[in-house]
């Protein structure tokens, strides 16, 4: 950029925002996409984790009535 002629100057500083904004575009798609997919996933694990542990905790119920009765 040093050597470059006034009229260049600007043409390549031009360049160089420009690729740095679609790399930030870029990043802050991917970013909001996987916060996306996380979220979905987490909700999904929470919600398979509850339904084990109810299926537990009914079969658990079930010994201790068989136990009993």
């Amino acid at each position: 950029l040093s050597i470059a002629d006034t009229s260049q100057k600007a043409e390549v500083l031009g360049r160089g925002i420009s690729e740095a904004m679609y790399a930030t575009a870029f990043g802050l798609v991917v970013a909001i996409v996987a916060l996306a997919a996380y979220s979905i996933l987490c909700s999904r694990s929470d919600e398979v984790l509850a339904t084990s542990q109810d299926a537990g905790h009914r079969f658990i119920n079930w010994i201790e009535q068989s136990e009993r009765g």
